[in-house]
């Protein structure tokens, strides 16, 4: 027998058994590896976002309690931004929220958009809601308040809440730095990525999945030891 082949038989005999081993080897895969977003990773676990109030098309308070339990993906939209909004907007609605509203594991999974104005006026909520197609507004709320303090934390280039977007600078909205959230059941930022850029996006819709095996994991875990 030559040596290649001898090689070959080699592979067969031993290689290909060991390829189905080694996956085995590693154990449960690690779920539990999404950050925590703060000042340090160790504060931002102990520190929840700060109380929200708006409210819906129907006047409906939106608020930590009516949302709780629930798995937060918030954005801000401004309707007469001319490019990048639009952009945001569509990229989270056909990379994420179409792929993942209609299936039942992840039926906590509620899209929250505050809507804001260049000109510091309130936009009208229903005209630009009744623009919108394709949403379920049970899983998507697009709502008005009069600022957003789930993004007044300490992120880099996300506080939003004391940005001035009458300044020359954000005029239409084209220096505005979109920053979309991913808040956890328990209020605790996961997830930080800029809406115009579309690899974010789909690691966003990556990290979600994440997340809820995450849950699963720990009501697993809890339901062991009661």
């Amino acid at each position: 027998m030559n040596i290649s082949r001898r090689i070959w038989l080699f592979i067969i005999l031993f290689g290909v058994p060991l390829a189905f081993l080694y996956p085995l080897s590693k154990g449960k895969p690690n779920t539990k590896d999404l950050p925590y977003f703060g000042k340090t990773e160790e504060i931002a676990k102990r520190t929840e976002i700060k109380d929200f109030l708006f409210y819906d098309i129907d006047s409906n308070v939106i608020n930590k309690e009516t949302t709780k339990g629930k798995t937060l993906v918030v954005s801000t939209l401004i309707p007469s931004c001319p490019y990048y909004c639009p952009i945001i907007q569509k990229q989270l609605k056909f990379l994420v929220y179409d792929k993942l509203y209609q299936r039942p594991e992840f039926d906590d999974l509620l899209f929250l958009s505050h809507l804001i104005d260049t000109t510091g006026k309130t936009p009208n909520l229903e005209q630009f809601i009744s623009e919108q197609k394709g949403y379920d507004f049970s899983k998507w709320k697009m709502v008005i308040g009069e600022d957003n303090p789930i993004y007044d934390i300490d992120l880099p280039n996300a506080n939003l809440k004391n940005t001035d977007f009458t300044a020359s600078t954000t005029i239409g909205g084209k220096a505005y730095y979109q920053m979309i959230l991913l808040i956890d059941r328990n209020r605790k930022v996961r997830g930080m990525y800029q809406g115009e850029q579309t690899q974010q996006i789909e690691n966003m819709r990556k990290d979600i999945r994440k997340l809820f095996i995450e849950y699963k994991e720990e009501e697993l875990e809890k339901n062991q030891v009661d």
